[in-house]
């Protein structure tokens, strides 16, 4: 159930999954038949004290640097334990101690089922779940409770998706020629093969590397094992692998956008994303304290060493199980974890006088295939996927030959699991019913609450909620961002907003979005010079690009006083500045413009001089033009059209056509010869309206024969049509120049113009 459960990756959903096991282990009569050594229970306990460590002081197990650094920038007195997030840290501790029992109980109870029914099972449920993910991709419909985020499958990550569903391929192909030399009912491996091809398919659907690379590469692991432990011989080996082979033929000629993903790979390894954040997360570990920053705390405490990763995204874990858990737990907890995968590992391979033993060698690749996954992705700290990991080890774990041994489960082991599903009730319903049970779940229902009492504007009431969460929470920086814009709303001292809204930018120094909504806060209560400042923020994380100030501007366009505060912002370079002087309101027009004409015009391209005379043609400050064109000579060549459009606009349309006849170049007009007549071209007109060639050759051969008159009213008809070619309105606009009709050569050059630069912006 915990892949189906949106694989069990936040607390919500773990939640009712760690109560069912707690209250499973609490109530199961049977006795355990198995021991595990004393050494991997000392280090699973030693793993439990790693995370619990993080509540000892931080002064004695040196972890002060990173609290010193969060309580400079912030202006807080932060916890003095390791862990500055206690409750976040206790919560993540109570998932691994359950994790822990589970596994301890699943590898010490009785196996009814054989391993063949529990792995057939398994892959039954996997195929299952992947043909719903694929019957709700192609529907669009999810279950309720699937994040309408993931994007495929019941998992929030691809990853997760892809290693459940590739793993389960594995399996798959083991249960189909587990014993091909013996097979009594040929139907089995084809259902089996069946399940793998739809596995197959959805693995395409999720695009996910991993879980493909695990899909393709896990069943040749797999047949060069069992022919080297000889169950099965090697030419029939070789055989099955062709077989694989042919599933990768197919994934390349079907593969799509999943194939396209493997080409998506850095030209230096050294330069690809996950090496860069785990990179950074191994300089947090090296800065933690011997126990980490405690369960948690990773998303909250990485930006402060997030350097050769920088981007403007938030970074939620560093794409690799192993660096977060020395980033968490410390770095001896890496090597613990690895000790005990290995050790549930190793029994699968001891399969020296074990039935099935083919199926035990699958499970046991399953579980490298999670360490390996471990240096690229996090299912290692996700429920959905450990849990099906640990069942499927723990039933492939080898027998005894003779009646194992049977070992009574004691009083305390029950009264103390009882003790942790009261715990896990508490922790998942105790919000709803009432109770402060601090955690996630009561995170949640602050939240909903707070957004309640915003909207209703009770802003007393929403600040008692934001300081409740910050009790849990205290390195949210929404909260603190939430609490800055309460601070405005009931007119506090801007001051202590001021102080919230840096503790919100040291917490996400990354993101552009936050300085930009906080500018807008500062103007809409009247703080011009606050919201200043966090516009120049906003240009110093997203960068003073034209992209930028287009969304900026976009952003600010109906605030009057937020787009004067861009003023300075967009002077820094021509692109800005045309974006600027675009949408600008008429007083910004003219203020902007006077610090254009102070810079030096020479600098900017001739396409962005001849738009911004465009733009000034346009405004009330168009009589300036002139004077400026007059002191300025060697700016004509790119300002007549501007220039001429002024005339036009007054009146004075000879005076523009005469500025026309100066400067306008010509069109490349159509190359056309034809002997044919006037009547023949007229027939092609009325056969094909759209027949542009025809309209020319017959304007230019009644303009010829002396008739202008027609050859306007055959362009002006073509020119009715939408999509006609430009140069038509500059033959109209030569027709009626040439007959000295001033207004209408020059409205049919604006056409011709106008067409023009439609053109040019396709």
């Amino acid at each position: 159930m915990a892949p189906l459960a949106a694989g069990a990756v936040e607390f919500p959903t773990q939640a009712p999954l760690l109560f069912a096991a707690t209250l499973l282990m609490a109530m199961d009569p049977r006795r355990a038949v198995a021991r595990v050594p004393r050494p991997i229970l000392c280090l699973a306990g030693l793993l439990v004290v790693l995370c619990a460590g993080a509540f000892l002081p931080g002064a004695m197990l040196g972890g002060t640097a990173v609290k010193d650094r969060l309580e400079t920038l912030l202006g807080l007195q932060l916890a003095s334990c390791v862990t500055l997030q206690p409750w976040m840290t206790l919560e993540g501790l109570l998932v691994l101690v359950v994790n822990v029992l589970w596994g301890y109980y699943l590898f010490t109870r009785t196996w009814a089922l054989r391993r063949v029914r529990v792995i057939g099972l398994y892959c039954i449920a996997m195929t299952a779940l992947a043909a719903l993910s694929l019957f709700s991709f192609w529907h669009g419909w999810r279950p309720p409770f699937w994040p309408d985020y993931a994007p495929f499958g019941p998992c929030p990550n691809y990853n997760q998706t892809g290693f459940l569903f590739g793993t389960a391929g594995l399996l798959c192909f083991c249960l189909a020629f587990r014993k091909s030399h013996q097979i009594q009912q040929p139907q089995a491996p084809v259902l089996w093969l069946v399940a793998f091809l739809v596995l197959g398919v959805a693995l395409v659907f999720n695009r996910s590397r991993s879980g493909i690379l695990i899909y393709l590469a896990g069943p040749l692991v797999w047949l060069a094992g069992c022919a080297k432990t000889r169950v099965m011989q090697p030419g029939e080996a070789l055989k099955l692998g062709l077989a694989v082979g042919l599933a990768g033929v197919l994934f390349a000629i079907f593969g799509g956008q999943a194939l396209k993903r493997f080409g998506d790979v850095p030209v230096s390894p050294l330069s690809d994303y996950r090496v860069l954040i785990q990179k950074d997360a191994l300089q947090l570990a090296r800065n933690a304290s011997i126990v980490g920053v405690g369960s948690g705390n990773f998303e909250a405490i990485f930006p402060f060493y997030r350097q050769a990763s920088w981007n403007e995204k938030r970074a939620l874990h560093p794409e690799s199980d192993w660096a977060c858990l020395a980033a968490e737990l410390g770095w001896l907890a890496v090597p613990v974890a690895w000790v005990l995968l290995f050790w549930c590992i190793k029994g699968t391979f001891q399969s020296d006088g074990q039935s099935d033993s083919s199926l035990m060698l699958g499970a046991g690749l399953v579980g490298v295939s999670l360490w390996l996954h471990g240096f690229v992705d996090m299912n290692a700290h996700r429920i959905g996927a450990v849990w099906p990991l640990l069942l499927l080890l723990a039933a492939n774990q080898p027998k005894a030959i003779n009646e194992p041994e049977k070992h009574p489960r004691s009083l305390g082991w029950r009264i103390g699991l009882v003790g942790l599903t009261l715990l896990t009730l508490a922790a998942w319903l105790g919000p709803a019913c009432g109770w402060n049970f601090p955690g996630t779940m009561l995170r949640r229902r602050l939240d909903a609450d707070l957004t309640a009492t915003l909207t209703a504007r009770d802003y007393p009431r929403a600040r008692q909620l934001c300081e409740q969460a910050l009790a849990i929470t205290p390195l949210d920086w929404r909260l603190y961002f939430q609490r800055a814009f309460l601070s405005l709303a009931q007119n506090a001292d801007a001051t202590e907003a001021a102080k919230d809204f840096n503790r919100a930018r040291s917490l996400e120094p990354n993101a552009p979005e936050l300085p930009l909504l906080e500018a807008r806060y500062w103007w809409e209560f009247g703080w011009p010079v606050h919201a200043s400042l966090a516009l120049e923020e906003v240009f110093r994380r997203g960068g003073h690009t034209e992209a930028m100030f287009d969304h900026v501007f976009n952003v600010c366009r109906k605030d009057p006083g937020l787009i004067r505060a861009l003023l300075i912002p967009a002077a820094g370079q021509p692109a800005t500045q045309l974006r600027y002087l675009r949408d600008a309101p008429p007083e910004l027009f003219t203020e902007m413009l006077h610090l254009v004409l102070r810079g030096p015009l020479d600098a900017w391209r001739e396409d962005q001089r001849t738009l911004l005379f465009r733009l000034w043609a346009e405004h009330e400050e168009r009589d300036q033009l002139p004077a400026f064109l007059a002191e300025h000579p060697e700016q004509m060549p790119l300002a007549w059209p501007a220039l001429a459009r002024m005339k036009l606009r007054a009146g004075e349309a000879q005076a523009a056509c005469e500025l026309l006849v100066r400067w306008l170049k010509p069109p490349k007009l159509p190359d056309l010869e034809s002997s044919a007549s006037a009547a023949m071209l007229r027939r092609r007109i009325e056969l094909n309206p759209a027949d542009y060639g025809a309209v020319f050759l017959l304007s230019t051969q009644l303009d010829q024969s002396g008739d202008p008159t027609a050859a306007v009213r055959v362009l002006t008809t073509a020119l009715t049509r939408p999509g006609a070619p430009a140069y038509l309105h500059y033959l109209l606009y030569r027709l009626h120049l040439a007959r000295r009709e001033w207004a209408e050569a020059g409205s049919s050059w604006r056409q011709y113009d106008e067409a023009v630069l439609r053109t040019s912006a396709k």
